[in-house]
């Protein structure tokens, strides 16, 4: 069995991925994005102890080993589980129930439970801590609390992947994974993007329709007043900023609603946009004519911090 195969296996649970068929154009795609992405990191590899050095390199601070070398410890030692399918899957905060991860059992996996998020009072791992959780693992399931350092994957010497159940990779440190040779893997899977789409078109409505003021009135035992009244969204202009899967759903869900719909994303194509029935603008634009501005951008160096005082204080008194 190849890596690829095995830990495809282990990445996508039964349910979890693309629905209906996948025409045979996108399945190639996705095939060479795959073969391109192995063969980028095969290269990659590092000492045993948690070097940055490539195995056998004698050059301190190498990243990559010569073309045709061979892999390093920790690459051999994950292809040596994969194959006999047998890895150490340390998950740090489990969000539903343990039995979640019985088919990693059942496939011969051993698989270690950290803190429980619905544990009361759990924090984030520390460093520290975090970095003797994980130190026998082949994979690292990481939670959305968890934040993945280089020190925690350079102390993890048989670390090949780090997957998180959700679509942001923020709290892992993807330039260090790439110069230790460990794969990084999210899950956009409709399970994440959908459902955040629908949380978004709920807490739009009610923050127009006020009602969480109105049922703390409710449950003071008053009725509500005139000035509890809620807004249309009828009519309004909704200002999407991140027009990828989540932004893409948001605007789907919307349409229905008769409102203006505008997006900012310099990745998008205009045309792509207007297919949506979403007119593109640039961000200062949006800011200025949306009376709802919903943010789906995703969280990288150049996104960090974008929206501030400066950028609030384009936005309409009534947004």
């Amino acid at each position: 069995m190849e890596r690829g195969q095995a830990l495809g296996d282990l990445a996508r649970p039964p349910g979890l991925g693309r629905a209906g068929r996948v025409d045979g154009d996108e399945r190639s795609r996705s095939g060479a994005r795959l073969r391109a992405d192995r063969a980028r990191l095969r290269p990659l590899g590092r000492a045993r102890g948690g070097s940055h050095r490539a195995a056998g390199d004698g050059a301190a601070g190498a990243a990559r080993r010569p073309r045709g070398q061979a892999p390093g410890p920790a690459q051999r030692h994950l292809q040596e589980a994969v194959t006999a399918r047998r890895l150490t899957v340390i998950a740090t905060g489990p969000s539903g129930p343990p039995e979640e991860l019985d088919p990693l059992r059942t496939a011969g996996h051993e698989v270690v439970i950290g803190r429980p998020l619905d544990m009361p009072g759990r924090k984030a791992y520390s460093e520290s801590d975090l970095i003797e959780q994980v130190r026998a693992a082949d994979v690292l399931l990481a939670s959305h609390l968890e934040r993945v350092t280089p020190a925690v994957m350079e102390h993890a010497e048989h670390l090949g992947l780090v997957i998180v159940p959700f679509i942001g990779v923020d709290k892992i440190d993807v330039p260090a994974a790439t110069r230790l040779g460990v794969l990084v893997a999210n899950s956009p899977t409709k399970e994440n993007f959908i459902a955040v789409a629908e949380a978004t078109i709920g807490l739009i409505l009610m923050l127009l329709k006020r009602v969480k003021r109105g049922e703390s009135r409710l449950r003071a035992g008053e009725w509500a007043r005139r000035e509890d009244r809620g807004d249309f969204l009828f009519g309004k202009t909704v200002g999407i900023v991140g027009l990828g899967r989540i932004g893409t759903h948001v605007a789907r869900r919307l349409a229905p609603w008769d409102v203006r719909l505008i997006a900012a994303d310099p990745y998008v194509s205009a045309d792509k946009a207007t297919a949506l029935g979403v007119a593109p603008v640039d961000l200062p634009t949006l800011l200025t004519e949306a009376d709802i501005v919903t943010l789906h951008a995703t969280l990288t160096d150049e996104t960090r911090g974008f929206i501030g005082e400066k950028e609030l204080r384009r936005m309409k008194p009534t947004a």
